[in-house]
Parts: structure tokens; sequence; C-alpha cells
């Protein structure tokens, strides 16, 4: 499969059923069915007509209390000090000072970029938030103007 989404789907199926909440089946996630009644239907982003529901600890798809690292190619694992450590090896960081933790907005424009780069790119994530100014995946907001040819 080109493009990340493929790693997703992978990381959901293999992550083990400790993480996952007991009444979530991930068959729900792998395997959707359509619903034959609209009402039914839940917007994976909100709109200004759909209300935000509050996550607490326990609701969504896998259990509260565990933190999970996202790689740029869309690979999710649990967080652990083993593993995070493991990270900075394979990657060579002997300095930790040179890492920066990076907050992004994730609206309905990102979430559409993530959903078109991951059919695409293995480096998703990179491609998205930390692209020079716009990336092929991101749409500009009306507000915004992009120069081209030094104009």
């Amino acid at each position: 499969m080109a493009g990340s989404l493929g790693n997703l789907y992978d990381s959901v199926e293999s992550l083990s059923n400790d993480y996952i909440q007991p009444t979530f089946h991930k068959d729900s996630l792998l395997k959707p069915s359509l619903s034959p009644c609209k009402a039914d239907i839940v917007p994976l982003l909100s709109t200004a007509q759909a209300p935000i529901r509050s996550l607490g600890y326990d609701n969504g798809f896998v259990k509260g209390l565990v933190n999970y690292m996202i790689m740029d190619d869309l690979v999710v694992k649990p967080m652990s000090t083993v593993s995070s450590i493991t990270l900075l090896n394979q990657f060579n960081i002997n300095d930790v000072s040179f890492l920066e933790e990076k907050v992004v907005h994730l609206g309905l424009r990102e979430g559409v970029a993530l959903l078109k780069a991951s059919l695409e790119s293995k480096t998703v994530l990179t491609d998205v938030f930390l692209a020079k100014k716009f990336s092929k995946y991101v749409t500009p907001a009306k507000e915004e103007v992009i120069h081209t040819n030094g104009s």
C-alpha cells in the first residue's frame, strides 16, 4: 500500500487488547459497517453544527492514562520509558537538548491534509505539520496568501 495509512491500520490491528476499552471492539475501526440510518453517523471531525463531546480518561477507543507514540509514518505504539530510549538510540540521538516539542493545531483543514498525506507519503506528520509555509497537502486558509515566483 502506498503512503502510510496501512501502518495505521496495522498498528490498530496489532495493539494488545490490554490497551483497548473493554466495551470496544477493534473490528469496529478495522472493518466498519455502513449504517442504514443517517442518524447513526458520527462525524470524525467536529463541524459548527456538531457539538464537541469532551473525552475523559475512559472515553474513546483506548484506555486512559496511557500515552501513545505516533511516528512520522503513522506507526502507533504505546509509549514507555524503554520505547523512548530505544527510539532515541535508533535515531542516534545522544544529546536530548536538540529535541524540540511541537504543539500542533488539529482542525478540519489539518485533518483533511493528514488524510491526503497518509495516502501518498511515508513522512505524514512532517509533511503536514513541519513543512515550510505550506505543503502540497495543506489547503491555505482564505486569509492566507501564497506568493510564488518571487511575487
